[in-house]
């Protein structure tokens, strides 16, 4: 599976990013043995170390995140960089260049995480969702395309994934938490 950019555009404890980091796998632990996430942690990463390393394992130490304040076309402005680097290095796949996943401040008050989405025909969407189902988003979104999930859209234009789910009567919770 290719490798998922995540950044934190937000000042958050390094905690928030470990439960992240660990609960986002928790469901697909047993197909997804490493994690699909890479931490970003400023515009400086050289992409290199995103193909040798591939991807992200907590517990990470603290760090100041290089995004904070980041926009979502700054975001997608960086994954652009990372995908020219590693067209110019033909690595290709190594990177998703659809998916961008952010920890932001509303990740701090209720444990979800932003995903935006740049679909086939180009229009770019927002998906939130709970740490513990980014995963099994991330894995649906590329077929997606054809559905109709305005039913969850909030203020910002996020798709709020529980709203989606209790629409469709859909238990959201899998397990604990």
């Amino acid at each position: 599976m290719s490798t998922n950019l995540l950044f934190v555009t937000a000042k958050l404890s390094v905690k928030r990013v470990n439960d992240f980091l660990t609960k986002a796998p928790e469901v697909e632990r047993a197909i997804l043995p490493d994690s699909i996430f890479f931490l970003v942690e400023d515009s400086h990463v050289p992409y290199e170390k995103i193909f040798n390393e591939t991807s992200t394992e907590p517990p990470v130490s603290d760090f100041q995140s290089g995004f904070i304040g980041a926009s979502d076309d700054d975001l997608w402005k960086q994954l652009e960089s990372y995908s020219d680097a590693e067209r110019k290095q033909d690595h290709a796949g190594t990177l998703h260049e659809e998916i961008i996943v952010v920890l932001d401040k509303e990740s701090e008050k209720d444990d979800t995480v932003s995903m935006l989405y740049r679909k086939q025909d180009g229009e770019k969407t927002k998906w939130r969702a709970p740490f513990r189902f980014a995963v099994p988003i991330i894995m649906q979104m590329p077929f997606d395309d054809e559905e109709p999930w305005l039913n969850g859209v909030d203020d910002d234009g996020a798709i709020r994934m529980t709203e989606v789910y209790k629409a469709l009567d859909v238990d959201w919770t899998h397990g604990d938490s």
